[in-house]
């Protein structure tokens, strides 16, 4: 696309955009015609595989969800302190994404000066980074540790390291350099959040509220990151790329309320369980309760999983 740029009628990144716009409407309009809402309409299992993943949601505490909205789970998802944990994990994490998006090549022409058909090829390791990084990452991660979480934190002190790395690269563009591949590594984190996040939030109309609610701090981050970069401190950006250090410092602060309010949920459950048999003898009488559509904290089997 480089060595040919000057025949095209377009510019090269335009129809680098044009092409990826097009491949994700293919795939979002075949994950809407294919992909099932729920297992009874799973085309590609049998009667036998749906009963057996039927029985595997039981154990989730989430079933399949309901389509009636209900004004408590909304109230619920409103007063839940993890709401707004996750906000504004999604403000202060994706501030880097909105910045590097709209300055990464910048950086490379103008801080790292590279040429504008240079710094398209200089781009390639960053998506090599996240093409083959994440997956290899988060595997590997899984297999050790084993927890959504730790791998969501781990990854995010990466990025944290890797923002110093490219504000502060001491008169050393390859430290800076480094520093700004390694930002590729920045979906991880969001990834297993949000795995955490869907896993740890019962009630469907709950979840759909945290899930927008979420999706406001998102957009937010997006259109604070730009910002960032001010005109008057090109070609370095200085405050931009300390902007990144403190956006995923805070985002870490987040993660880790999450986590330790999870797992404080958990003790207060299994405690409350423990001293008060009833409780659970009590829902135990409803019958499969597991489908009834109740939020994290209405449910007493609800587990949180980190």
């Amino acid at each position: 696309m480089v060595k040919y740029a000057d025949s095209y009628k377009v510019e090269p990144w335009r129809l680098n955009l044009f092409i990826i716009g097009a491949v994700s409407m293919v795939i979002g309009i075949a994950f809407v015609l294919y992909v099932p809402d729920d297992p009874s309409k799973a085309w590609f299992l049998d009667d036998e595989e749906k009963a057996r993943l039927v029985e595997r949601l039981r154990g989730n505490q989430q079933g399949f969800g309901s389509k009636q909205i209900k004004m408590h789970q909304i109230k619920e998802a409103l007063t839940d302190v993890v709401t707004w944990y996750y906000f504004w994990y999604g403000v202060s994490s994706d501030i880097p994404s909105g910045s590097m998006g709209s300055f990464g090549s910048i950086l490379l022409n103008d801080d790292f000066e590279f040429s504008v058909s240079k710094s398209m090829l200089m781009n390639l390791p960053s998506g090599a980074i996240g093409f083959l990084g994440n997956p290899l990452f988060v595997w590997s991660c899984q297999k050790v540790w084993n927890s959504r979480m730790f791998i969501s934190v781990f990854s995010t002190v990466i990025c944290i390291a890797a923002a110093c790395m490219l504000a502060w690269p001491n008169g050393n563009n390859k430290v800076g350099l480094a520093g700004f591949y390694l930002q590729e590594l920045n979906p991880i984190s969001m990834v297993q959040c949000l795995s955490c996040f869907s896993s740890n939030t019962g009630g469907t109309t709950k979840k759909a509220v945290m899930d927008a609610i979420f999706l406001i701090g998102y957009c937010a981050g997006m259109i604070i990151g730009p910002q960032t970069f001010i005109d008057s401190q090109a070609p370095s950006y200085y405050g931009g790329k300390v902007a990144i250090v403190v956006s995923y410092s805070a985002g870490l602060v987040f993660l880790l309320l999450i986590w330790w309010e999870y797992e404080r949920r958990n003790r207060k459950n299994e405690k409350m369980l423990r001293e008060h048999p009833e409780i659970a003898e009590e829902a135990g009488r409803i019958e499969n309760i597991e489908f009834a559509d109740l939020t994290d904290k209405e449910n007493p089997f609800f587990r949180y999983s980190t």
